[in-house]
């Protein structure tokens, strides 16, 4: 067999396979056009907590009940804690953390909500995650002990969403379904509310720390994704 010879087979099949590529890229361009491939953007929607006053805790002072009177935190560099603790001057405090996000760029999609669980102290048990109206932003930290019952009943309104044990230094990542998300924004913002499960444990070191957006110059900012 001569050379000439040799160099059929080589090109047939070389322009077979071209053929081939062609036909492959042709089907999967008809699958994209027709949705039978799902086609991705590469950039998540994120949605952040934008200030230091939308995020923070409220607090009872435990032996007031059932007067509803405490303290309100919002911003500062702390964590706030979710539970029951005491302070240096002896006074019992149950808390619940509270965390607002501006919904302008939602697209009506779920939602996942994470969080950083920095510290477990105790033994405070699951934490409920409730998705509730605005509450408005909060105001800065201060110790004169007031009226709180609007802000911590924004649980007791709120629709929980889950139930969950976090872990000291894990991220904490919740569904928030669209439909709830839809009944719950206020005035652009979603608020969620995170409270322990059992408030009533007979004890007053068992609670969690959880991230802020200003904790740890903003390391650990809580977020939202849609999904």
């Amino acid at each position: 067999m001569d050379a000439k010879n040799l160099l059929i087979p080589y090109g047939f099949y070389d322009m077979k396979n071209f053929r081939m590529l062609i036909f492959a890229f042709s089907v999967i361009a008809i699958l994209l056009l027709s949705g039978c491939v799902k086609k991705h953007s590469g950039k998540e929607n994120i949605m952040e907590i934008s200030s230091g006053r939308d995020d923070g805790a409220v607090f009872i002072f435990t032996d007031s009940l059932p007067n509803i009177s405490g303290i309100v935190s919002g911003g500062g560099n702390v964590p706030v804690t979710v539970g029951l603790f005491t302070l240096g001057n002896g006074k019992n405090l149950t808390g619940r953390a509270i965390y607002r996000f501006n919904m302008s760029n939602w697209e009506g999609g779920d939602l996942t909500f994470h969080l950083k669980c920095i510290q477990k102290y105790g033994n405070p048990g699951d934490v409920e995650i409730y998705v509730s109206n605005d509450s408005g932003s909060l105001p800065l930290y201060s110790s004169e002990m007031k009226k709180v019952s609007l802000l911590w009943n924004l649980a007791n309104s709120g629709k929980l969403v889950s139930t969950y044990a976090p872990q000291s230094e894990k991220w904490m990542e919740i569904l928030i379904p669209s439909f709830v998300v839809n009944a719950r924004i206020d005035n652009g913002y979603l608020t969620i509310i995170l409270k322990l499960k059992n408030e009533d444990i007979g004890s007053n070191s068992d609670y969690y720390a959880f991230s802020t957006y200003e904790y740890n110059r903003g390391a650990s900012k809580p977020y939202l994704i849609e999904i």
